[in-house]
């Protein structure tokens, strides 16, 4: 689902192909659990400022903004991004 004000050129409404959630400063880091959907979706963090950590079958990668990272449809692992970081996290099918 995507959240916040769209960016331009993006759709406001996602669809089960394609999702898009802005996350934008807090005070303290933020966590998604990544887990298979019946969708079958790759991820794409864009990261533009501060960072943040992947963990992906038994492999921690940090990456520090900006930065693009693709995270394989049929993963399951965790993302952590630190107080303060900006971006995006993008869902799209590999269908």
């Amino acid at each position: 689902m995507f959240t916040g004000s769209a960016p331009l050129g993006f759709a406001e409404k996602a669809n089960q192909a394609l999702s898009a959630e802005r996350f934008a400063g807090g005070l303290a880091p933020r966590d998604w659990v990544i887990r298979q959907d019946p969708y079958r979706r790759a991820r794409l963090l864009v990261i533009e400022t501060r960072s943040g950590t992947v963990a992906l079958r038994g492999t921690s990668i940090g990456c520090e903004g900006p930065a693009l990272l693709w995270l394989p449809g049929g993963s399951e692992g965790s993302l952590r991004i630190e107080a303060g970081a900006q971006g995006y996290l993008v869902a799209v099918s590999e269908d």
